[in-house]
């Protein structure tokens, strides 16, 4: 077999017309071991099929090795919004500890205003510094990790390359890193588009989301928790049909905003149209994969839950560890850790499964 060498920029980045795909390389051929309606390894072929045409691609080794290399090598790019949020989500608990620290060394007796002040004050002057560090990182780290997460797809959309490429681990490096650092680029300018596909997401999703939150809000109210540990200074005694039905609510509205989430993110990563035009087009596929989708973005749920917080599980399953000062900010530590490690790697691979389920309609 002939070795086909490709060359890292060559393919779907071309500068006079991005948005075209060069299928008349060796290298795109049509496998003709392929059983008809197939989807080979070269990324051709196949159908929507609700979703599950993209089954005879991804059961192979050789889709899973590609996606592997994918993710380890754009793990670079990913690095500081994975970061950032990780700091988002670990910095309101410090905040919270701090104050409550403060407030509980001083005890229940205050000699007047002045130390009611010097008490207060320095315990809401922690939370309000960490929750204003906590937004300003959850912004930066979501704004970034969605133009990045969106070049992902956009690279990862590109035909894989021939089996000679595949089986040779520098060569195959190469590529990758040639079509991920083309989809950075061409990405760079393109902040306004990828603004205007997520607010149409928004205005799309506003029905869902304000049912979530309501649905959230109801609970966080109404379900039981054990003494002191209410999200909420006030607790109502609601209906179990009531609970059970926020939770309902609660679980369909987030299973319907994440489907449309992540088929739109593959579809404006090679769309040749606007945003608004984009978005739609992103729903109507949505709804053309919904049974495969709502599967996966069910079985994503469970992984995240299984996975996401083992250290609030060992809190939960052992209270007294969190006692000592520097075991609960050890705890902290591991907490932000866990979280870099899922917004790197557990977060991007959960659009490539998805990538595959469109692939072929999304320009």
């Amino acid at each position: 077999m002939t070795t086909v060498v490709v060359s890292p920029t060559k393919g779907w980045f071309k500068p006079e017309n991005p948005l075209i795909e060069d299928t008349s390389q060796p290298e795109y051929a049509q496998d003709p071991k392929s059983p008809p309606d197939a989807v080979n390894a070269t990324g051709e072929g196949g159908s929507l099929s609700m979703g599950f045409g993209c089954l005879n691609r991804i059961r192979r080794a050789r889709w899973w090795r590609h996606a592997f290399a994918f993710l380890w090598q754009f793990k670079r790019y990913l690095l500081k919004p994975s970061a950032m949020l990780a700091l988002a989500m670990t910095l309101p608990y410090i905040g919270l500890d701090v104050a409550l620290q403060k407030i509980s060394k001083h005890g229940t007796y205050y000699g007047g205003a002045s130390e009611i002040l010097g008490t207060f004050g320095v315990a809401l002057i922690a939370m309000l510094v960490t929750y204003v560090a906590a937004f300003v990182c959850l912004t930066w780290g979501l704004l970034s990790s969605l133009r990045l997460l969106t070049c992902l797809c956009c690279s990862f959309l590109e035909p894989l390359p021939s089996d000679a490429i595949s089986a040779n681990k520098p060569q195959r490096n190469e590529w990758i890193a040639g079509v991920q650092a083309d989809a950075i680029t061409y990405f760079r300018n393109r902040k306004s588009y990828l603004a205007t596909v997520w607010l149409m997401y928004s205005i799309f999703m506003i029905v869902p989301s304000s049912i979530l939150f309501a649905a959230l809000f109801v609970l966080m109210l109404g379900v039981p928790v054990p003494a002191g540990a209410a999200p909420l200074p006030v607790q109502i005694n609601l209906p179990p049909l009531m609970v059970t039905t926020m939770a309902v609510a609660s679980g369909v509205s987030a299973v319907i905003m994440t489907n449309y989430a992540m088929i739109l993110t593959p579809v404006s990563a090679r769309a040749k149209e606007s945003g608004s035009i984009v978005s739609r087009k992103g729903l109507l596929l949505t709804l053309k994969v919904l049974p495969a989708i709502t599967m996966y973005s069910l079985l994503t749920y469970l992984l995240s839950a299984a996975f996401a917080a083992p250290v609030d599980a060992l809190v939960i399953a052992n209270p007294t560890i969190a006692s000592d000062t520097v075991v609960r900010y050890v705890l902290f530590s591991v907490k932000a850790l866990w979280h870099l490690v899922t917004f790197l790697f557990f977060v991007p691979f959960t659009l490539l499964i998805p990538c595959e389920m469109v692939r072929n309609y999304t320009d």
